[in-house]
């Protein structure tokens, strides 16, 4: 995650408020914070962007505005996919129990933005935007229980790849078989 700042000017913002939606074009935006500044002649509106350094932005120009879709394989790192990709399960078989659309009960960037911040309990993921105590409530904990069995699986194939490990060691007992 990165940011960038932005200074607009009140009295001839043109050329600025272009650069900024030229970058906001460009890239999958996660957060904008606004301050107007009032000093007469050279009040201006500051602005800091919070974005993911490799997506592209949701927008599709060329679709009329229509937002994209988001190939989480390529904005996650593999190790994060591998967590991501039971929590979309889960979501849409809650979704799906409950007769509403999976962003009903999580949206897939709530849920990357889980796996990202490695969200472990009721509280952080209430941190996470979008995401009140009535929906943490309905299905916090189920969430939760998935990133515990991704976690136990996770531990047992390192455990089981270090005894696989230690059971290959060759030795050497001087016999030419």
């Amino acid at each position: 995650m990165k940011y960038a700042f932005f200074h607009i000017p009140a009295l001839d913002p043109d050329a600025a408020q272009d650069e900024l939606n030229r970058f906001l074009a460009q890239y999958r935006v996660r957060h904008v914070a606004c301050e107007f500044v009032n000093d007469a002649e050279r009040s201006h509106w500051c602005l800091c962007v919070q974005y993911d350094s490799g997506a592209v932005s949701t927008a599709d120009t060329a679709g009329g505005g229509k937002r994209g879709r988001v190939d989480y394989r390529e904005v996650l790192s593999a190790e994060e996919f591998d967590v991501f990709s039971p929590l979309r399960r889960r979501r849409n078989e809650l979704a799906e129990a409950a007769g509403i659309p999976p962003y009903g009960v999580f949206s897939n960037e709530q849920l990357a933005t889980r796996v990202r911040r490695r969200v472990r309990t009721l509280t952080e993921l209430r941190q996470i935007a979008g995401i009140g105590a009535r929906r943490c409530e309905q299905y916090g904990e189920a969430m939760l229980a998935v990133l515990r069995d991704v976690q136990r699986a996770t531990a047992n194939a390192d455990a089981n790849a270090t005894e696989t490990d230690a059971g290959t060691t060759d030795t050497d007992d001087g016999s030419d078989s």
